[in-house]
């Protein structure tokens, strides 16, 4: 649903891309195309670590010490000069633009863990250290689409969820095949199990937190009006659980079986 053409006649970046992203690779060609150039520079260690982000017109900038990224959220074209190669930072600007290119196509990204049970998503989002992870490898009876960033997407007046190569566990279909959304997990850790419903209005405000580059002034509104709307038409909940239960008997019998929407 969202693709990224790369334009570099940087060897290393090639060779990174092919390595660190080979297994989501194909020959079809997107309309958002980034073009990447190194540019040799000191760097130096504190501005390495922190990064400026701004609007300037309709392009989104990110400026790091380790490079320079000019997003366009409306042209085709959009540019990077690289100031310091290293894959984590290739991965960083990646996910800059997968963002920019999944606002394009109304959706957003959102730091969140989903699975599928039943042909139907479960998104359960959380800041890192939240459980993301733990919890869906916790979930046997369910697929994992991803375990830390999900794209999320409305088509054909439906909300799907699709895996992200951002991931340390993905499924390669589940980045290209999207999975309609029936419910939002919103997890704690606790030394209880418990289900709770949320007001999709409490839902969504805790799910903007969770969305990469919802602050931003260009995007803002865009992004409050798709989560609206996004947490209108699932269940949402709040989860506390223990690992010491058994998480996935206790939501297919407490959710599962008994909500349609």
């Amino acid at each position: 649903p969202v693709g990224l053409k790369i334009r570099t006649v940087d060897q290393w970046i090639i060779d990174s891309i092919r390595i660190r992203f080979k297994p989501f690779i194909d020959n079809n060609q997107s309309d958002f195309v980034l073009n990447i150039k190194s540019v040799a520079s000191h760097i130096d260690s504190e501005e390495y670590r922190s990064a400026k982000i701004w609007m300037e017109d309709d392009r989104l900038c990110v400026k790091r010490g380790d490079f320079f990224l000019n997003l366009s959220m409306s042209k085709p074209e959009s540019y990077c000069e690289i100031l310091h190669g290293s894959e984590a930072g290739l991965d960083t600007i990646l996910k800059f633009a997968f963002v920019a290119s999944a606002l394009r196509e109304n959706g957003f990204f959102l730091h969140s863990a989903a699975s599928v049970f039943d042909e139907k998503g479960w998104l359960f989002p959380g800041i890192s250290g939240t459980g993301k992870t733990t919890m869906v490898r916790k979930l046997d009876s369910h697929q994992i689409l991803t375990d830390e960033m999900a794209l999320v997407i409305k088509k054909n007046q439906k909300w799907l969820v699709f895996g992200s190569p951002f991931s340390s566990v993905y499924n390669v279909d589940a980045v290209k095949i999207g999975v309609p959304i029936e419910a939002i997990f919103h997890i704690n850790k606790s030394k209880d199990l418990l289900l709770k419903e949320m007001r999709s209005s409490v839902s969504a405000f805790q799910l903007l937190r969770l969305i990469i580059g919802w602050k931003l002034e260009l995007c803002k509104d865009q992004v409050m009006d798709f989560v609206e709307d996004f947490t209108s038409e699932c269940y949402s909940f709040q989860l506390s659980y223990s690992l010491e239960h058994n998480i996935d008997k206790f939501l297919e019998g407490r959710f599962g079986k008994n909500h349609k929407k």
